[in-house]
């Protein structure tokens, strides 16, 4: 059962290539994994800038609230 010298030389002729085209579509999904993480930052980006402005938002309507929350029981109290 011993494989000739130009046998062991296609056969691992064909695992390189194997290997070689393994290795490109590899780089081709690393390449795919690259973008949609790219996408993804980006989304989170915008996600999280709109969730601050909302925080500044609500801290303001929050001072509003507790401003007015504040003169109302004062004018009633005034009125008396």
């Amino acid at each position: 059962m011993e494989k000739s010298t130009s046998e062991i030389q296609r056969s691992l002729g064909r695992i390189e290539g194997k290997l070689e085209s393994l290795i490109v579509e590899v780089k081709e999904n690393n390449t795919k994994t690259q973008k949609q993480i790219e996408l993804l930052n980006e989304k989170i980006n915008t996600l999280e800038s709109f969730r601050d402005d909302l925080k500044g938002r609500l801290a303001i309507i929050v001072i509003i609230a507790s401003i007015i929350g504040w003169i109302i029981p004062n004018i009633i109290d005034f009125l008396k």
